[in-house]
């Protein structure tokens, strides 16, 4: 049994259990019960149709969504908070229906309106099980690069991979996805830069600059994870002004990017103080909500 463990290989291993655990949970977990789902597959249904902004109307933040869509998404909001829980024949019956094209309803979603769209192009796939299926897809990709790039504690990021709450959350629309992969991309880049090389390429460069502008994007409290690149020592680049450069790019340039985007959506679309209050529960807005 020791001998068997010892020639275990982790990436196969996770690669195995990610795809078994997923094809359970995707086979025993009805559609949009992922806490806040609902309102993310709507935010990554409106990138899909070229909506890059929410809209506003009437003192509502979300977006025009086609009715069958609409419905889709209701019937099980609606069945969550009842007796009757959703089978296979009801998301079957659901999927095969036609779209009508013209016939939309808006729909409030404001706590993910402003999300970037960063945080759903993997989602913006929008037939719902497709959507899950390139997601669980990213994430078992993603997870076989972190372990065979990680300089060490292989099997800690396994298990840290497996768990329970994680394949839940990677097998949804939740925007969270998007930012755990990025966060946990940059975090191995860094460390393998740090401790496990003797010089940062070009390539290495660009790629924690543009996981750091990713990152930006996707979450702003998760913005603080850039200063990770200080880790990096001044020796591992080929002269101080480059480690400079870089560091500066890293970091400043992210920072910016996160302001605009945070500047646009929450001046010029989030005004939950005046939020209609026909709407205030579908908005997920608790009565008199200081956001």
């Amino acid at each position: 049994m020791k001998r068997f463990f010892s020639n275990l290989n982790p990436v196969s291993f996770f690669t195995f259990c990610a795809l078994l655990f997923s094809f359970i949970y995707n086979l025993v977990t009805p559609p949009l019960l992922v806490p806040d789902e609902f309102n993310h597959f709507y935010r990554s249904w409106q990138i899909s149709d070229g909506g890059l902004l929410p809209e506003r109307k009437n003192n509502r933040l979300g977006g025009e969504i086609p009715f069958t869509v609409s419905d889709f998404a209701l019937h099980y909001r609606l069945s969550s908070t009842s007796e009757h829980q959703p089978d296979a024949t009801d998301t079957e019956a659901l999927l095969a229906e036609e779209t009508l094209p013209g016939e939309r309803t808006f729909r409030d979603f404001p706590n993910t309106a402003y999300y970037s769209p960063v945080s759903y192009l993997p989602q913006a796939i929008i037939q719902y099980y497709a959507g899950r299926l390139i997601m669980v897809l990213l994430w078992v990709l993603a997870g076989r690069f972190v372990l065979r790039r990680t300089p060490a504690y292989h099997w800690l990021l396994v298990v840290l991979l497996l768990l329970p709450m994680n394949i839940y959350l990677f097998n949804s629309f939740s925007a969270d996805t998007v930012t755990n992969l990025l966060s946990l991309l940059l975090f191995v880049i860094v460390l393998r830069c740090t401790f496990d090389s003797d010089h940062v390429s070009k390539r290495e460069q660009v790629s924690i600059f543009i996981l750091c502008l990713l990152l930006s994007q996707a979450k702003l409290v998760y913005v603080p994870l850039v200063l990770l690149v200080l880790l990096i020592p001044q020796t591992k680049f080929s002269s101080k002004a480059l480690h400079l450069l870089f560091v500066f790019s890293a970091i400043i340039v992210p920072f910016a990017a996160a302001y605009v985007w945070s500047a646009v959506a929450m001046e010029n679309y989030l005004s939950f103080y005046t939020y209609h209050p026909d709407y205030i529960e579908q908005a997920t807005l608790g009565y008199a909500a200081d956001y």
